[in-house]
């Protein structure tokens, strides 16, 4: 497995460095604890937005789930969650992706996703790791030489968002997107709960293994990925926590040695953003916090952790009827 160094390989690399997004972690933790597109059918109308309001005697910490990737069929959002933001002085999200942590993350991307010089994936992953790979491509009409320079992770991430793309999400209609070029517009100010280095991070640490096993894993998951965002959306437009966690919990991996890398990818950060928006309680401000929704949901999720930790936090009602879970779009934490 060669690597490309022709003119259109090097395009190609160019262009992923600068397409990167963190947003992909998101849906890379849900394909590690999934075995497949978890069913439909289990999705119940609940009247209320995926949007929980934290209270403290002073400030207010409105919690947005956010769909990382969507299609036009989301918007116009309910108006509840639009007063939410409105109302907030900040705005918050996982990370903030302007021009200069899109060059950071293209940067650190290259440092540690990509290989020097003299190595390739095909000296670094077994021969089954590596015969699965080429027959993925070929289904695709791609060529092993256009990710032979890349480490096993990053791999991954690469496949997932041109399997996104083919299932016709868009990153630009993901709801973190659409409320920062909001806020932009509007002047609001913008916070974060993490950093470029800190999410970039979640995927490049770990062992050689936990990254070749990642890569597997991905290629388990890319035919049903589609189907499991068309769920998790569905699940957001009826503001059903619990189907959203379903999407998870149904289907859970059985491969203790995958636990290390989904610890890291969303239990750790759970706890560092809890922690971050206890913080905002702490203070005499509105906040509009727009975190992954698999972030929010389920026993280990932020919204959880909040409330057994004595946070007043409860989940808002829609202000107009649900719309139908047509074309729309999302996804994860």
């Amino acid at each position: 497995m060669a690597i490309d160094t022709s003119p259109m390989g090097n395009l190609m690399r160019q262009a992923w460095r600068g397409r990167l997004s963190t947003r992909l972690f998101a849906l890379l933790a849900a394909t590690l604890c999934t075995a497949q597109a978890a069913a439909g059918g289990d999705v119940k109308d609940t009247g209320k937005c995926l949007l929980w309001r934290v209270r403290s005697a002073r400030a207010t910490v409105y919690l947005l789930g956010s769909l990382h990737f969507g299609k036009p069929g989301l918007y116009p959002l309910d108006a509840t969650i639009e007063k939410a933001f409105a109302e907030s002085d900040f705005l918050v999200t996982e990370v903030n992706l302007n021009q200069a942590n899109q060059r950071k993350l293209g940067q650190l991307t290259t440092a540690r996703g990509v290989y020097p010089p003299g190595e390739s994936l095909e000296q670094d992953v077994s021969a089954n790791t590596l015969r699965r790979l080429k027959a993925y491509l070929a289904s695709r009409g791609m060529r092993p030489a256009e990710v032979a320079g890349m480490r096993p992770w990053l791999v991954a991430i690469t496949l997932m968002q041109r399997e996104t793309m083919r299932a016709g999400f868009r990153s630009d209609l993901g709801l973190d997107k659409h409320f920062l070029k909001r806020a932009v517009a509007a002047r609001k100010k913008i916070l974060t709960l993490e950093t470029v280095e800190s999410q970039a991070a979640v995927m490049a640490d770990g062992t050689r293994q936990e990254h070749e096993l990642t890569l597997r894993r991905m290629l388990d998951q890319l035919p049903d990925l589609g189907e499991m965002m068309t769920a998790v959306t569905e699940a957001w437009l009826a503001g059903d926590p619990e189907a959203i966690d379903a999407v998870t919990r149904r289907y859970r991996s059985d491969d203790a040695r995958l636990a290390p890398a989904l610890k890291r990818l969303r239990d750790d950060r759970n706890e560092r953003m809890a922690k971050r928006i206890e913080g905002f309680l702490e203070t005499d401000k509105t906040y509009f916090v727009v975190v992954g929704c698999m972030h929010l949901v389920g026993e280990k999720g932020i919204v959880h952790l909040l409330e057994s930790r004595g946070s007043r936090i409860e989940q808002t009602k829609k202000t107009r009827k649900p719309q139908q879970a047509g074309p729309a779009a999302p996804i994860l934490p």
